[in-house]
């Protein structure tokens, strides 16, 4: 069923914009997005466009956010979907935001891997199992894990 909805305000809130419904329903969206679609007070569109809308917006918004968290530091995938989840991101949006960056290579468990147990061997020495467990804390896999420590232990 098609339902029609009305779009009651617009405002402005961190950088997005808070949609206010006509059944009192918020919802933050992408400026972007609000621009593209040319949503404005009073507009009404189909559930099924709104739908559309919200989901686009949302993954904007996660990947708004992940590209945010990796300009400061490096990631692990595991640790990058751990904090898109809580932020709020379903488990789905966050692993189709991390496939993308895994694409583009801008998220390498290998690499952040590498860097880590680098890091912590430049600074102080320590065992394999120590190595392993620290990694295994910032979800990456126990494989991975032990061939990347294996390596740089030879």
């Amino acid at each position: 069923m098609n339902i029609k909805l009305k779009i009651a305000d617009i405002y402005k809130k961190a950088g997005n914009n808070q949609i206010v419904l006509s059944n009192k329903e918020k919802v933050v969206l992408c400026r972007e997005i609000v621009i593209k679609y040319r949503l404005k007070k009073g507009a009404e569109i189909s559930s099924e466009l709104f739908d559309k809308i919200k989901a686009e917006s949302d993954l904007m918004r996660a990947e708004n956010y992940a590209s945010y968290l990796l300009a400061r530091r490096e990631y692990s995938s595991g640790m990058l979907k751990s904090k898109l989840i809580g932020k709020g991101y379903g488990p789905d949006l966050s692993k189709i935001v991390i496939d993308k960056l895994n694409r583009a290579k801008l998220v390498d468990d290998n690499r952040f891997a590498r860097q880590a147990v680098e890091t912590i061997l430049r600074n102080k020495p320590a065992g394999r199992r120590y190595l392993v467990a620290y990694l295994r804390s910032k979800y990456i896999a126990r494989e991975l894990a032990e061939a990347v420590v294996d390596e740089l232990l030879e």
